[in-house]
């Protein structure tokens, strides 16, 4: 693979942005956290550790999700890092499927993320 789609000055764009969203990462992870399971909300059902839990504010303080979120940020921020080279993003998007088909996460689910990106 040669290189995506995106052009120069869309991939300048996405860093710009993605560097004020990466500067605050527990807020932005938590932001994104609330998005993902008000706008999905059955993703919710796969962190079993946040059963009961109906108060984002209240899930956003669990220490376990908060870690989740860190790794998140760190994930989408190698995402980023990746744009000018198309293999090594293609490996890190294969990883994460893999790793999300291993916790029996329904392609549906992920379907329903990727149309959000």
């Amino acid at each position: 693979m040669s290189d995506t789609t995106l052009t120069p000055s869309e991939k300048a764009a996405i860093r710009a942005s993605w560097e004020v969203i990466y500067g605050d990462q527990p807020n932005s992870g938590n932001d994104l956290t609330k998005r993902l399971f008000t706008e999905i909300p059955e993703t919710k059902t796969h962190f079993k550790y946040l059963d009961g839990i109906d108060d984002l504010e209240v899930a956003c303080q669990n220490k376990r999700l908060q870690y989740v979120n860190g790794e998140m940020m760190k994930m989408l921020n190698s995402f980023v890092d990746a744009l000018d080279n198309p293999d090594t993003l293609m490996q890190r998007l294969t990883a994460l499927g893999t790793a999300h088909g291993k916790r029996k996460i329904p392609e549906i689910g992920r379907a329903s993320c990727r149309e959000r990106v």
